[in-house]
């Protein structure tokens, strides 16, 4: 690069030093700005995620300023094409699922406010991501609660009325079942890991977990001898399997693994 070039580029930096600009922000990115129909990469002085005005800084970054104001947003999103989609599913890492109502297609969308699963949703694209604009008010929520009531029995969506609901929608009802019950299998298996390593660490050994209403029936032993402990969805204790005089939810499982051997095994039977 010559050095002309060089001189051209920081003095338009230079002169970008104090400028305002809106943008969204996603958790984890840098801030993006516009001007001159060019996309500029900021880094932000401390960390922001959502709608914000932003002012350039030297060294290619950003500081915020303040919220942005809705009719900003707006602005923002004027020019965006926006597509209908129906929220299905909100991973572990907070961001929302939507099917596209036209291609079907699966797209993550940021910056989804007071919103519920199933809702209908207006979605810009700014290029760069897909931004939640509004709730689709054209669409009744009448869909939503019923797909939402489904969804909490479970329902076969071939038990669903193709005559109420679009072909799309039960696609996304579908998905949202599928990734439920993956989801549903890995916290389990997760928690069976760390019930067997809590166990192992009070030298007892994991027999049997199966769920029950209030969370998990732990089936193990410790030197021979069966213990049937219930946990609940946070693997607290609510019930040892053993007399404890009423302290059972002052225990973990690892405790309860080394107690029994502090206080023998005469009368600790399985409850």
């Amino acid at each position: 690069m010559s050095m002309e070039v060089l001189e051209k580029i920081l003095s338009r930096e230079e002169t970008m030093v104090g400028r305002q600009f809106v943008a969204p922000v996603i958790a984890g990115r840098k801030v993006q700005m516009r001007h001159s129909g060019a996309v500029r990469e900021l880094s932000l002085a401390r960390s922001h995620e959502g709608w914000g005005v932003f002012a350039v800084r030297a060294g290619g970054r950003a500081g915020f300023v303040r919220e942005a104001e809705e009719w900003e947003r707006q602005d923002y999103l004027a020019s965006c094409r926006r597509v209908s989609m129906l929220l299905f599913h909100r991973d572990m890492g907070g961001t929302w699922w939507a099917c596209d109502m036209g291609r079907g297609r699966a797209i993550a969308v940021h910056l989804v406010e007071g919103c519920r699963m199933f809702d209908r949703i207006v979605v810009a694209h700014d290029g760069l991501s897909h931004l939640f604009v509004y709730l689709d008010e054209k669409v009744s929520p009448e869909k939503g609660e019923k797909l939402r009531e489904a969804f909490v029995g479970e329902r076969p969506a071939e038990t669903l009325s193709l005559d109420f609901f679009t072909a799309r929608e039960l696609e996304a009802y579908v998905r949202a079942l599928d990734l439920h019950k993956i989801t549903e299998k890995s916290h389990k298996e997760a928690h069976i890991r760390r019930i067997e390593e809590a166990l192992r660490l009070g030298e007892g050994h994991l027999v049997e977990c199966t769920e029950v209403d209030a969370g998990y029936r732990v089936i193990w032993t410790r030197n021979g001898v069966g213990y049937s402990t219930i946990l609940d969805r946070n693997l607290s204790v609510l019930s040892a399997g053993f007399c404890l005089a009423g302290g059972d939810r002052l225990q973990d499982i690892t405790s309860l693994s080394s107690l029994v051997a502090l206080r023998g095994t005469i009368g600790d039977r399985p409850r």
